[in-house]
């Protein structure tokens, strides 16, 4: 499992710069570079939760799509931290995977 540091401030998941999902998925099928690859687990924070209320997940279950990256295996992230970042973030496509390392 993955520790996941958020660098997508305005997702509501982030807390303190943590990721409080369970489990991401991470697309990029045939990405050649960081830039290529989505958080599909992304979703604008609108207010509605409060910090308080979530829950920094010291590891969690990272689905990868992208296939061309090292730390890809059998369709899971098998590197210990990852990093999500984007900035101004209204949708998935906007947000990419700072780990990716083309094969």
């Amino acid at each position: 499992m993955t520790k996941i540091i958020c660098g997508v401030l305005n997702c509501y998941l982030n807390k303190d710069k943590y990721c409080c999902a369970e489990s991401i998925d991470v697309t990029g099928d045939g990405a050649q570079s960081r830039g290529a690859t989505n958080c599909e687990t992304f979703a604008k924070d609108n207010g509605s939760f409060k910090n308080s209320s979530k829950t920094i997940k010291e590891q969690a279950d990272v689905s990868c799509e992208a296939y061309t990256c090292v730390h890809n295996e059998d369709n899971k992230c098998r590197s210990q931290t990852i990093q999500i970042h984007g900035s101004s973030v209204d949708k998935s496509e906007e947000t990419f995977c700072t780990t990716f390392r083309l094969k």
